[in-house]
């Protein structure tokens, strides 16, 4: 069997405090620390308690040929090699490691920056809802809120003094500041209720669809949208984790033209859950593979996140 280490993975020092009344005797401050070190690959669906041991041989081994299992095994510790390709950590070429090395190949030719995949994967909320989660803390109001974790910091940050500031003149309100003011924002979502098609069509076009397009040549084209890209590296897109009416799948991503050009708006159906949809990530990542910040140290000392590779 051949092995090679996965593309991405971060190793965190995670530091853990726990009571411990022999200090607290002592004339300590009765605190334990424990330092924890948790691998981040976000080809994985979550972090992976590692030891010592295995970072040392994660950060020995190279992630791009693969090597002859025996081979390495004559080098590092079989029980720990084994324990890595278990965790996912080290990529197999059998059929019993087809599915980790699949999401493992996806983040490869996705090219994306190590740092940014980490934070993308490990950045989300799962199985979080406002009001509930207040609820199970017994607080219904802000004013519980207030009295049980204290005031909130300034809603305004004072950068001068009231002399120091310029005054702006008020400007006449329009029907685009009416259309603000009634906006409201929702942070829980019934994964039950269908969207309106007619509706997700006309959030698509207002947003993500091309209003025009500018062709250079044959072969390249330049698009025009209501979403500026901001000088973003990367392609933007859409990603909507509902159902839509008169469709297959709980989650779209928009595709398409403005109907103003004649060719329509299509949205393509596809699962959201993570990490199988990494292979569904923007191929336009490949673009900026070749970029100087697309490269980070190949090892660090251990004390704070470290990067053990990069893609």
């Amino acid at each position: 069997m051949k092995i090679r280490r996965c593309a991405i993975v971060l190793i965190e020092p995670r530091e853990k405090l726990a009571f411990n009344l022999e200090s607290l005797s002592n004339g300590g401050d009765g605190l334990d620390a424990q330092i924890e070190l948790l691998a981040l690959a976000p080809h994985l669906d979550g972090e992976v308690p590692v030891t010592a041991e295995q970072v040392a041989v994660l950060n020995a081994l190279v992630a791009a040929p693969w090597r002859e299992f025996d081979e390495l095994a004559q080098q590092h510790d079989a029980h720990v090699l084994e324990g890595l390709l278990d965790m996912g950590l080290l990529i197999g070429d059998g059929e019993a490691h087809a599915a980790v090395r699949a999401r493992d190949d996806a983040l490869r030719a996705a090219n994306w920056h190590a740092h940014s995949a980490v934070a993308h994967y490990f950045g989300r909320w799962r199985g979080v809802t406002s009001g509930e989660d207040l609820a199970k803390s017994g607080v219904y109001t802000m004013s519980e809120l207030f009295a049980r974790l204290g005031a909130p910091p300034p809603h305004v940050h004072e950068r001068v003094s009231a002399h120091e500031r310029i005054a702006l003149p008020q400007p006449a309100p329009t029907a685009v500041d009416d259309l603000l003011a009634r906006r409201a924002t929702c942070r829980n979502f019934d994964p039950a209720r269908a969207l309106p098609q007619a509706l997700f069509a006309q959030l698509m076009q207002r947003v993500f669809a091309a209003q025009a397009e500018v062709r250079v040549g044959d072969d390249t084209a330049f698009l025009k949208k209501n979403s500026p890209s901001g000088n973003r590296l990367r392609g933007q897109g859409g990603w909507l984790p509902a159902g839509i009416e008169g469709s297959t799948g709980n989650g779209h991503r928009q595709e398409g033209r403005s109907s103003r050009d004649g060719k329509g708006l299509y949205a393509a159906s596809f699962s959201p859950a993570m990490p199988h949809t990494i292979s569904a990530m923007q191929p336009s990542r490949i673009a900026v593979a070749g970029s100087p910040s697309n490269q980070t140290p190949s090892s660090a000392v251990p004390t704070v996140p470290m990067p053990v590779h990069t893609a």
